[in-house]
């Protein structure tokens, strides 16, 4: 059998193919999902995907982690599961098991505003079909589908104390990325200085003032992120007035 695929290595171009293709089957198979299980399946049938969807994004940081060791690149520095979106992936299907309203909530805000800016500036440096690209790709569409699917199918709404409750989770992660990149001299969520990689950092001023910036910026695209469900909230309290 030929593993070439897997190994062979080659520089990934952002918006290229590589970076749209999976992108558009992404969006092309959540439409799918949602429609047909929004109008197909019953609500235990619509669980049972949100749980087997929750369990993607975790798989892949396993075989991320296990290909790392057994090739002997894994370092702490850089691969323990501490990013967000891996930590997210770790959590996803007990949250969702669970529908704790706390996590969903904050989980709904840090995937849409900070998993979707890992998709739209991926920090991979090879191409498809690459095992570390597969990986990257499979953890952060599986983890930004988990929110989507789970407001639409199963009428999740996030509220002002989500909002909040994610600002507020949001800066003590920042604190503990501050501190377990002091202690690995690690750079675990890009705190200590901006990804190699071109990306939206590059714009928002050198370190430390990007982390603030990022901080102001998470904050107006979190409540971005809420502004559909204020809108549905007040379409729905409109309606009992308007004339029958």
């Amino acid at each position: 059998m030929d593993f070439s695929l897997f190994t062979r290595e080659s520089d990934f171009h952002p918006w290229s193919s590589n970076h749209g293709v999976p992108v558009l089957i992404f969006l092309l198979l959540t439409v799918l999902i949602c429609v047909y299980a929004k109008r197909k399946l019953s609500r235990p049938q619509q669980k049972k995907i949100l749980l087997i969807a929750s369990i993607i994004p975790l798989i892949s940081v396993f075989v991320y982690m296990a290909i790392e060791i057994a090739t002997g690149q894994f370092s702490i520095q850089e691969d323990l599961p501490l990013h967000i979106c891996r930590v997210v992936a770790l959590l996803a299907p007990w949250i969702y098991w669970k529908e704790k309203p706390l996590w969903t909530g904050i989980s709904y805000f840090w995937v849409m505003v900070g998993t979707t800016n890992a998709v739209i500036t991926p920090d991979v440096y090879v191409n498809f079909p690459h095992w570390e690209y597969l990986c990257y790709f499979i953890l952060h569409l599986g983890l930004i589908f988990l929110p989507i699917y789970y407001c639409v199918v199963m009428g999740h709404r996030p509220q002002h104390k989500d909002f909040w409750r994610a600002v507020i989770a949001s800066n003590f992660f920042l604190l503990f990325s501050l501190m377990v990149n002091k202690i690995l001299e690690s750079n675990y969520m890009f705190t200590s200085h901006k990804p190699e990689v071109a990306s939206l950092l590059d714009y928002l001023g050198p370190w430390p003032i990007y982390i603030f910036s990022v901080e102001l910026i998470g904050i107006v695209f979190f409540y971005i992120v809420l502004l559909p469900f204020i809108f549905i909230k007040l379409k729905e309290r409109e309606s009992p007035r308007s004339p029958s």
